[in-house]
């Protein structure tokens, strides 16, 4: 555990030291200049993201919601790309939406823990709901090296497309928890590889994927031939199906 204690960095020449509460993914372990780790309790996934878009873990009911409202739009996409039971899924996020939203200052903590794992947050679809819910990449690490880290793309690009959208970042440990960290902005990075699965849908479903264009203009995610994606839709297939709009 030596390589996750006290670890010195520098930040505009003067050292500075992190304390690592929880272990990171040897991907970024260097990088790292801070990080989150919200209470285990079984919704810390949720409250991971809830702590990324309102800087609150206590919101991850409202983050829920956010989620449970953005479900419909993608249903049909899901259940075509990845296989998802958009029923069960929508059943899984309505769970524990309707809580309290609590004060994060308050030491008290009304919500009930979340034991039921099969309610916990998970990916894909949970980090694809996420990524489509806020307009951001979800990029997923594990401190497990044998765990490949993964990114997911929104299948929309955001109102604002001028504004370069930062991944919102998620640190699996131990195979049970969520936790996040903050990274250098000063590093040169490549995010972790996009599933061809997401491409694929893109396809199948007639909508620009952007990869190019947009979300890997900076060359900051790790380069995938987007074609593999349409030959295997187009093996699948026995009809001509136009593809121009990517």
């Amino acid at each position: 555990m030596d390589h996750y204690k006290f670890r010195s960095y520098m930040d505009n020449s003067q050292r500075v030291k992190f304390q690592f509460s929880f272990p990171v993914s040897h991907e970024i372990v260097d990088d790292v200049k801070g990080g989150f780790n919200p209470t285990a309790d079984g919704w810390c996934g949720f409250r991971v993201l809830a702590y990324l878009i309102y800087k609150d873990q206590e919101k991850f009911p409202l983050v829920k919601r956010d989620m449970l409202a953005t479900l419909p739009k993608y249903s049909s996409i899901y259940t075509s790309t990845f296989g998802t039971d958009v029923k069960q899924l929508e059943d899984i996020i309505k769970h524990g939406s309707d809580l309290c939203i609590t004060n994060s200052n308050s030491n008290s903590n009304i919500n009930p823990v979340c034991l039921d794992a099969s309610m916990w947050f998970s990916i894909p679809d949970y980090a694809q709901l996420a990524a489509d819910t806020y307009k951001r990449p979800v990029c997923i690490y594990s401190d497990n090296p044998n765990t490949p880290s993964i990114s997911f793309l929104p299948f929309a690009l955001p109102k604002n497309v001028s504004k370069h959208q930062q991944p919102l970042i998620f640190n699996h440990v131990n195979n049970n928890h969520w936790t996040t960290v903050h990274l250098s902005h000063n590093v040169s990075r490549k995010w972790p590889t996009i599933p061809e699965l997401f491409f694929l849908g893109c396809v199948r479903n007639q909508i620009p994927n952007n990869f190019d264009t947009y979300w890997n203009k900076f060359k900051e995610f790790n380069k995938y031939d987007c074609r593999n994606a349409m030959f295997s839709f187009l093996s699948n297939q026995e009809e001509h199906v136009d593809l121009t709009i990517t």
